[in-house]
């Protein structure tokens, strides 16, 4: 981290795609790297580091499961 930083510092973040490629062993997945720079309010870095992870592929996103309450089984909200 090449600058401290302090309580109440406002912090913003800028990324910037370095690769993308499929994962071999998951034809579904793809492999992408960005490297991140995090600054201050007056523009200073504070923070910088490049990540790689997976991602699903166009096309290749599962199906949600969303189990969600029947709306009968909630209680009642007071106002």
């Amino acid at each position: 981290m090449p600058r401290q930083e302090f309580e109440g510092d406002s912090n913003y973040s800028r990324s910037k795609v370095l690769a993308v490629r499929g994962s071999s062993s998951r034809p579904h997945l793809g492999l992408v790297t960005v490297a991140t720079d995090g600054f201050n309010q007056d523009g200073v870095v504070v923070i910088s580091y490049e990540r790689t992870f997976l991602v699903y592929r166009r096309g290749n996103l599962p199906e949600a499961v969303v189990n969600r309450p029947e709306e009968s089984s909630l209680s009642a909200v007071q106002q």
